[in-house]
């Protein structure tokens, strides 16, 4: 069920910014033990993944 919530918060936060990994790009994401997906809106997702994945060159 976490897993499930940090999957869809993910793809909601791509989807609305209008973006998409780059072709050929497979992003795994694993959360930490203990990790409560509970805390994450889709604002912290966006605040936190975002400025990652464009640091990369990922999106």
């Amino acid at each position: 069920m976490r897993r499930n919530r940090v999957r869809r918060l993910l793809r909601e936060c791509i989807r609305i910014q209008g973006l998409g990994l780059r072709s050929g790009v497979d992003l795994v994401l694993t959360p930490r033990r203990g990790f409560d997906p509970r805390g994450f809106t889709l604002d912290r997702v966006r605040a936190e993944i975002l400025p990652l994945l464009r640091g990369a060159q990922l999106l």
